[in-house]
């Protein structure tokens, strides 16, 4: 079982090991760490309707243990339509990953 570290706790160094510790890609780890860096020094959101005064940010923790369910179309697999745990995905399609992750 991992513990994982709450926000408050985690660096960019923690994201980097972890990531190669799945067995993730190079250029994915250092996609990773870039985004925490940016979360990291970025100003939280302001909410207009949402009061989030009393959220703890600082205890907030990530989870591994997320179960996604998916209905899939025949149609859209018939168009290449790829659709799959990112770590699965990356042994399949590394490539198609790479080059669209991050491009929405």
């Amino acid at each position: 079982m991992t513990t994982l570290l709450t926000l408050q706790d985690l660096s960019a160094e923690q994201i980097r090991v972890r990531a190669e510790s799945l067995g993730e890609p190079t250029w994915l780890a250092e996609r990773r760490v870039q985004a925490w860096e940016f979360f990291a020094q970025a100003s939280p959101p302001e909410w207009r309707r949402t009061d989030l005064s009393g959220l703890d940010a600082a205890g907030l923790a990530p989870t591994d243990d997320i179960a996604v369910q998916v209905e899939w179309d025949a149609q859209l697999a018939a168009q290449g339509v790829v659709v799959q745990p990112l770590r699965q995905a990356l042994v399949s399609h590394e490539a198609l990953i790479k080059s669209y992750l991050d491009t929405a």
